[in-house]
């Protein structure tokens, strides 16, 4: 190689590493940036969020999902409201993803009852992450704060953390991450609406596989219930907790799917009903009011995949909760309203 060739060969690798210098340098300096300020936060507010559906037949073609002022879902909040204001908490089950704001089961659950009415739903909040959502919500200053439970695992309410470190939860919580490179990425990918991509073939062979191991019961329901009631109370509240509901047996949806087989989706019936029965038994013990969510009819024309309702469903289900929040909130609270059967 002449001395030419080598000069201009060194002079590429100093161009390549100078460049690469810079966008590394950039990068820093961008995720530091976004750690110190976050232009896109919160930029929910007062906004509609629109969506092309083109697979879920249950759900309209064009779906319109609008955010208030304080990034959630219902009435504007102001400090000048005097009605009561009631607010439901959960993970996207609540939040009702992909279902218009007039069709949203929480929208059918307040119905008539003449209060302010917040969804501050978030999808894939956990249940052990809760209490974090209570006190971000206790400014609106709720006289009824109403929490679906659906649990996504057996233990969904055990405060145990996997000892090894989880570099993609890690990446998801840095802020350029979560506010622009991911959405991009998510923008451009070729796939329709749908809260679980589900490929059925990859999930049947998985649950041909997979045997039915009894579920032991969970003793740290009990002490996970009554940390939420009472850091509910403490903000001056009423907690109502509600058992989620999920379709089970051999149903098959408009695709052909038997959607209470997806196991990653969706725990077995018997995992469900251990769950709700727990769950009413602690409730009971604790004096907190308890909704039967779980008892809803089992049939998938209500859901749209394995945990998320429907138009019909939505409606069928907030018509449920309605009935029973209007039995407890006009009834006159004692100190034994515990013993009182709302089931």
């Amino acid at each position: 190689m002449t001395k030419q060739a080598l000069y201009t060969s060194s002079s590429k690798l100093k161009l390549i590493k100078k460049v690469g210098l810079f966008i590394l340098f950039t990068f820093s300096l961008l995720l530091l940036s976004f750690e110190l300020y976050n232009p896109l936060a919160n930029k929910r507010s007062n906004i509609t969020e629109q969506f092309q559906n083109n697979f879920i037949p249950e759900l309209p073609q064009i779906i319109k999902v609008k955010y208030n002022n304080i990034n959630y879902l219902g009435e504007n909040f102001t400090d000048t409201i005097t009605r009561k204001k009631i607010i439901f908490l959960g993970s996207s089950t609540t939040q009702s993803f992909y279902v218009p704001n007039s069709y949203k089961w929480t929208t059918f659950a307040i119905q008539d009852l003449n209060l302010w009415y917040n969804n501050c739903g978030v999808d894939g909040l956990k249940i052990k992450n809760l209490t974090t959502q209570i006190e971000n919500t206790k400014f609106i200053n709720p006289a009824y704060t109403i929490i679906l439970f659906d649990p996504f695992n057996n233990n969904d309410l055990i405060d145990t953390e996997d000892s090894t470190p989880n570099l993609k939860k890690f990446v998801k919580e840095i802020n350029l991450f979560k506010s622009v490179i991911i959405p991009f990425i998510r923008s451009k990918e070729n796939s329709n609406i749908g809260h679980r991509k589900i490929n059925w073939e990859t999930e049947q062979k998985i649950s041909n596989k997979q045997t039915n191991i009894p579920r032991k019961l969970n003793t740290k329901i009990k002490e996970k219930l009554n940390e939420i009631n009472k850091i509910v109370k403490m903000n001056n509240s009423i907690p109502i907790f509600i058992s989620a509901p999920t379709p089970y047996g051999n149903y098959i949806n408009n695709n052909g799917i038997d959607i209470s087989q997806i196991k990653n989706s969706i725990s077995i019936d018997e995992k469900y009903q251990n769950f709700n029965n727990e769950m009413k038994i602690a409730c009971e013990s604790l004096n907190i009011f308890f909704i039967d969510g779980y008892s809803l009819q089992k049939n998938t024309d209500l859901f749209y995949d394995a945990t998320h309702f429907n138009l019909a469903g939505s409606q069928e289900f907030g018509l449920l909760i309605n009935k029973k929040l209007k039995s407890i909130i006009n009834k006159r609270y004692s100190s034994n309203y515990s013993k009182l059967n709302y089931q």
